[in-house]
């Protein structure tokens, strides 16, 4: 695995989990996960793809996977600092992202939207913040942005 941290002169810090996939499923790159908020699997190392729809999830917000997660397998969430790649999801129009938006989980498990926000005491005030302007989207895509989930 690669270290927990990137922190050199001259280049954007970043901080990394080590964690275990809790789905059924592959979970891909770019997706975002948390600890479950219930359960035998709340352990602080099983991570599950993040939705609105799961409210006691929500305050376990930790980031983004760095690399495909195999079910069941090992690999790293990123949880702070600039990520090329971070998976949002249409919620039934289209979208435009723009510099300094604040990223939150949406309904489609393992994306991010704009729009309804959760709460300051679900959320934990974490947040990814948009690092770029998108084009117009009515589909699923990636997006630039700064994670702040520690």
């Amino acid at each position: 695995m690669p270290s927990v941290g990137v922190f050199a002169q001259g280049s954007p810090a970043k901080l990394y989990l080590p964690v275990r996939n809790g789905n059924a499923a592959v979970v891909s790159a770019g997706a975002i996960v948390g600890f479950p908020g219930a359960g035998n699997s709340c352990d602080g190392n099983v991570v599950v793809l993040m939705d609105t729809d799961t409210t006691a999830n929500l305050p376990g917000f930790c980031g983004v996977v760095a690399a495909d997660l195999a079910d069941g397998g090992y690999g790293q969430v990123q949880c702070f600092g600039y990520c090329a790649s971070v998976l949002f999801s249409n919620t039934g129009t289209s979208v435009t992202f723009t510099i300094g938006d604040l990223l939150h989980p949406s309904p489609v498990a393992g994306g991010v939207h704009s729009a309804s926000a959760p709460s300051a005491a679900l959320s934990g005030f974490k947040y990814i913040q948009a690092a770029e302007t998108t084009e117009t989207v009515s589909a699923r895509g990636y997006v630039k942005g700064i994670i702040r989930c520690v």
